[in-house]
């Protein structure tokens, strides 16, 4: 695995899952839009003090942020429901569980419902 383009990779996604700008997530972090631009383009090895300021930037734990799982390659929709869910705190992480839930019980009362009046 290439750690600093997966690194990059995922700083970038998740800046622009949260909507924030480079500035924007700058001035959160503390950091220049200089080096957050490095980062992001895989042209700087980020220290431990940039990978704290691009995680407070991010709103996300530092643990998020190192976290390195393959994922599938592409723009799926998994990919990114998994960008928002890193970007949860834990109890917007809850609440997101019980909303899935529900909409999966509806689907499948739906789906059950639809079977039983089918000829």
């Amino acid at each position: 695995m290439d750690y600093l383009t997966t690194f990059a990779s995922k700083v970038r996604r998740l800046r622009e899952t949260a909507g924030l700008s480079i500035q924007e997530a700058c001035d959160r972090g503390g950091l220049s839009a200089n080096s957050w631009g490095k980062v992001e383009r895989g042209e700087q090895e980020p220290c431990l003090l940039l990978i704290c300021g691009l995680a407070e930037g991010l709103g996300i734990s530092t643990d998020v942020l190192m976290t390195f799982q393959e994922r599938p390659s592409g723009n799926s929709i998994r990919n990114q429901i998994n960008d928002v869910l890193d970007l949860c705190l834990p109890d917007q992480c809850d609440l997101t569980l019980r909303i899935v839930k529900a909409i999966y019980e509806q689907g499948t009362a739906a789906t059950d419902s639809s079977r039983k009046t089918s000829p």
